[in-house]
């Protein structure tokens, strides 16, 4: 039946996908019993791998804590089949957990449920009704809702991301816009979440809805203007408040499209404060930016320099040797530009076809050395 199945675990918290801890006293033993099934059909593996917050098919990331994990979209060994009799081994050893798994081709729901050591299982749904509208409708509480919704949420709008990428605006879209709705049930559930906020202002910045999204930055800086902790923490994407993506989001708007530099290296500049390398290199790369259009060539080539220092990865360090190439470029130093842009598209393949977008380019266009490193 191919990639036709579909995961989602709504208990102890939301996962697209099966990831149920292994109880604390069997993390030892538990490796052992594992392996009789690890070459099974399917894709079931276990994981006990670094902290994060994202789990993506495979890869489930919980400091310290061991996890079997059933990849999202999994093949022919998601089938009842396949996974009653192995949940039922291995529930002895499991955390409690709730978990549904459809098959979109035959039409079905199954429902697993991880209690007290036992398993219960029911199919629950014959006639092809998604699985997500039948989650929905069940009658869980408010923050099991919550989980669902913003999952959903978060789901939606990766798939609109890949569509905006792939160049397909109409999907990217409708799929936008659906996320805005799941994110907004989240909301009416969870009035007081960070996360779902944050997701909504992210939605509407994809949507282009520029006032609201200023206007829910807003809202967030008001009601968390500091880094803090949370106490009911209910997803597994749950974050805690950080004002810092929010004053990264307003530097994206004040800077384009609502052009207001001043008030864009303001907001850049805060978030220089936090402790997000990741939000950190991205403002140092817009501030270099800012200065460079201002012709403050100095101050911006800083930045760059700034963002060479502190780069972990090849990643960054060709975000900081473009950003340098184009200082150059708007200097008209075509040969100090097209050396530093060279050694970032090699580090980096992605510039190769950005630069031929980038505006700061286009009176090098059609010279023949940019096209040489641009083109080969």
């Amino acid at each position: 039946m191919g990639n036709l199945h579909q995961a989602i675990q709504v208990l102890p918290t939301y996962y697209e996908g099966v990831a149920i801890e292994v109880k604390e006293v069997y993390k030892q033993s538990f490796t052992a019993v594992y392996k009789a099934f690890k070459n099974r059909p399917g894709y079931i593996h276990l994981k006990g791998v670094a902290a994060s917050h994202y789990f993506f098919c495979d890869a489930l990331y919980e400091h310290k804590k061991l996890f079997l994990v059933l990849q999202h979209f999994g093949g022919s060994g998601c089938e009842a089949e396949a996974l009653v009799p192995m949940y039922r081994h291995f529930a002895t050893y499991l955390q409690d957990a709730l978990f549904f798994i459809n098959d979109e081709y035959a039409g079905f729901i199954d429902r697993y449920e991880i209690s007290s050591g036992e398993l219960a299982y029911e199919r629950v749904v014959e006639a092809g009704e998604y699985l997500m509208d039948y989650l929905t409708a069940l009658e869980l509480d408010a923050l099991q809702k919550y989980g669902i919704y913003i999952g959903r949420s978060l789901s939606l709008k990766r798939s609109g991301d890949k569509s905006k990428a792939m160049k397909h605006p109409g999907a990217a879209k409708d799929d936008y816009k659906e996320a805005l709705e799941f994110v907004d049930l989240a909301l009416a559930v969870k009035q007081d979440s960070p996360e779902a906020l944050f997701q909504k202002i992210s939605i509407l910045y994809d949507l282009e809805q520029w006032a609201a999204c200023e206007q829910h930055c807003y809202q967030y800086l008001q009601k968390w203007p500091e880094p803090g902790k949370m106490q009911d923490k209910t997803s597994i994407t749950d974050q805690q408040p950080q004002p810092q993506r929010v004053h990264y989001m307003l530097g994206l708007l004040y800077k384009h499209p609502l052009q207001k530099p001043g008030a864009a290296a303001q907001h850049y500049r805060k978030v220089l404060n936090s402790e997000e390398e990741w939000y950190i290199n991205k403002s140092r790369f817009a501030l270099s930016d800012l200065f460079f259009r201002e012709g403050k060539f100095e101050e911006g080539m800083q930045y760059c320099d700034d963002m060479l220092k502190h780069a972990t990865g090849k990643d960054l360090t060709a975000d900081a040797l473009y950003g340098k190439s184009c200082g150059y470029a708007l200097q008209g130093n075509k040969e100090e530009g097209l050396c530093y842009l060279a050694i970032a598209i090699r580090l980096k393949p992605y510039y190769k076809t950005w630069v031929r977008e980038d505006k700061d380019w286009q009176a090098f266009w059609e010279d023949e050395r940019f096209k040489q490193i641009t083109e080969t």
